[in-house]
Formats: C-alpha cells, sequence, structure tokens
C-alpha cells in the first residue's frame, strides 16, 4: 500500500482548495493554520503548493478548522 502522505486523492484536492479560499476570505494566515493542525509552517505552505499530501487525520482537523 502506497504512503497516504504522497498519495494524491480528490479530498486531498478539495481540502487545498477550500482552504486557500479560506485564508483569502477571511485573512488567516497559513501560520494560524498550522499550528491549530499541528503542522510546520512549511509543511501547510507544500499542502497549499500542490507539493504535498496530508493524512486524513489532518485534512479533518482542517475540515473543522474551516467549515
Amino acid at each position: 500500500m502506497a504512503d497516504p502522505i504522497l498519495t494524491y486523492n480528490s479530498e486531498n484536492e478539495k481540502v487545498r482548495l477550500d482552504l486557500i479560499k479560506y485564508l483569502k476570505e477571511n485573512g488567516v494566515k497559513q501560520s494560524f493554520v498550522a499550528k491549530k493542525v499541528n503542522l510546520s509552517n512549511c509543511s501547510i505552505s507544500l499542502f497549499i503548493t500542490s507539493r504535498r499530501f496530508l493524512i486524513p487525520e489532518k485534512l479533518e482537523i482542517i475540515r473543522t478548522l474551516i467549515y
């Protein structure tokens, strides 16, 4: 089975796009989201730019934060 952090899936993409929209519309900083999700600033930046995928648990935390 592939490593879930490195595997692309539509759920990562949906949350990524929704997060970008949330950040722009609400003036929230990436660092705020990174702290809430317990990720580094670098990791959240890589996620936003589609260079890193997150495990389902981290996606769920982001969903809770932005929806």
